[in-house]
């Protein structure tokens, strides 16, 4: 009885084991097939992710050096790239997919990266189109943004565009600043004494967008509902989309709702409790074995 117990268990982790690496395997194979990588990019002892877009879409395939005294390999052009200051759990890994399958180099600093830092080391990147830079950021983190965006303004270094998500008081926080082509994103609408201030008159309150792409005076203050408008959430994200390929133009014609970050997510989140579930299957045999001895 010992024994048949103890094979049930294992076949149960083992089945949980298989269905997870089922599960990583089809997230891995959705991103694959829009020729999307994940590279690991090292910013001042920190490590960052770096989501690179097809060869199709025209980006420089940046191999790194496996061995010493190999070298590095890129190939093909320049695409545009962006800088996604993230934080845990702001959905900034969906934005920084769904961007890659478009053709733009995506960089995640996370909490604790200096945002010129992750800026210059993006800029200085042979695969990046010089002037064809956006810089993102979520809640936690539009105030580094903005201050990033205000230091960088008319240098040669300068946004092609800046988004942020946040709540409504990030328009009023926002309202002085002369980052170029700002779109703000938020849950819940900032009164009208606010939005004049941001756009700079009343009309271009009540038309919610001002400026020109072209000059980078584009400004536009929108919410999107709910209180938390994380990057995660598909009404957030065809909204940056957009913004983006006005911005920086569009290299891979998708459609703005074509979204896969919530199927690869699921499949992730599967594969982890999978995971969870085997390693129970095991604790559980432990723990009967114990009480036996």
């Amino acid at each position: 009885m010992k024994g048949a117990g103890l094979l049930r268990r294992l076949s149960l982790a083992a089945a949980f084991l298989g269905l997870g690496a089922c599960l990583l395997l089809s997230a891995r194979g959705m991103c694959a097939a829009d020729g999307c990588s994940v590279e690991t990019a090292e910013i001042s002892g920190r490590e960052a992710k770096l989501y690179l877009p097809s060869e199709e879409a025209g980006a420089s395939v940046v191999l790194p050096a496996h061995e010493e005294g190999e070298e590095s390999v890129s190939a093909g052009g320049t695409v545009s790239a962006a800088l996604v200051l993230s934080y845990r759990l702001d959905g900034s890994g969906a934005l920084a997919l769904e961007l890659s399958r478009r053709g733009v180099a995506v960089l995640l600093a996370g909490d604790g990266i200096d945002p010129r830092e992750a800026w210059d080391w993006l800029q200085a990147q042979p695969f990046v189109r010089r002037g064809s830079a956006a810089l993102l950021a979520g809640d936690r983190r539009a105030g580094e943004a903005l201050a990033l965006a205000e230091s960088l303004r008319g240098t040669d270094a300068d946004c092609a565009a800046v988004v942020l998500s946040g709540e409504k008081t990030l328009v009023k926080t926002a309202a002085g600043n002369p980052a170029g082509n700002l779109l703000l994103l938020t849950g819940q609408e900032a009164d009208e004494e606010t939005l004049t201030a941001f756009y700079g008159s009343a009309e271009a309150a009540r038309q919610g967008f001002t400026g020109f792409f072209s000059e980078k005076t584009a400004r536009a203050a929108a919410a999107v509902g709910g209180e938390d408008p994380s990057f995660i959430r598909s009404g957030v994200l065809t909204r940056v989309i957009d913004w983006l390929g006005s911005c920086l133009g569009h290299s891979v014609e998708l459609a703005d709702d074509d979204l896969i970050c919530t199927r690869v997510s699921f499949c992730n989140a599967g594969a982890a409790g999978c995971l969870l579930l085997a390693a129970a299957s095991l604790a559980g045999r432990r723990r009967k074995e114990k009480k036996t001895d």
